[in-house]
């Protein structure tokens, strides 16, 4: 019979605000009978943990050697992964639910996500909002260029020399056109496609610093 010392009663919840205080209670722990909870950010040492008597939720790139011992010793529980994972974790097979800010995938489609491989049109083609949201934010917007039927509404040079530009494209299956503000920030030079409605560039640049429609003389 296992030592209860060794033993840690209930759900272990470990986030980036308490991961010390964690890191002193499991240093000897063996065994936890509830959920192992793991977030973002976390670096956990667990060095005797062995057995978890619930499910593993890992949302967090923990040392690989920890994440080994515990797929070794507990394969047959609920594992629930995100893209934050450890990559060795991601290739394992097993019972897992694969999220992605909080949004269920299927595995396949959840590779593909969070690996960039979709194209445009494919991310745009997803039937599931939420999905299809997600898929968008880790999509590199440079990929919609290549869009059937993409089409440029206004075309203009912003006041630092910058191109900025009303595109427009169509996807089988949507009633209505898919519209965005594509801009370079003066600053960082990184280029954006940001949803709008309107049909010029300065509506859709003030729009999306929350005003009707104002002059940009000097950008900080």
């Amino acid at each position: 019979m296992q030592n209860k010392k060794f033993v840690y009663e209930g759900n272990v919840k470990i986030t980036e605000d308490n991961q010390k205080e964690w890191y002193k209670k499991l240093k000897k722990i063996k065994k936890i009978t509830g959920d192992l909870f793991i977030y973002s950010n976390v670096k956990l040492e667990a060095p005797q943990l062995q057995t978890v008597g619930g499910d593993l939720s890992i949302y967090s790139n923990v040392k690989l050697e920890l994440i080994k011992r515990l797929y070794k010793n507990n394969k047959k529980n609920k594992w629930y992964v995100n893209d934050k994972c450890n990559e060795w974790l991601l290739e394992q097979t097993g019972n897992f639910i694969y999220k992605i800010n909080n949004i269920e995938f299927e595995k396949k489609l959840f590779d593909k996500i969070r690996k960039d491989t979709l194209t445009a049109e494919e991310v745009f083609k997803l039937t599931n909002i939420e999905q299809r949201r997600i898929a968008y934010e880790k999509m590199n917007k440079v990929k919609m260029k290549s869009l059937k039927n993409y089409t440029i509404i206004e075309a203009k040079i912003d006041e630092y020399k910058n191109d900025m530009k009303i595109i427009s494209f169509n996807i089988e299956g949507f009633k209505n056109p898919f519209i965005y503000f594509n801009c370079i920030c003066p600053s960082t030079k990184r280029e954006y496609f940001l949803e709008t409605k309107s049909m010029t560039c300065q509506e859709a640049k003030s729009k999306s610093f929350g005003f009707d429609n104002i002059i940009f003389d000097q950008e900080d």
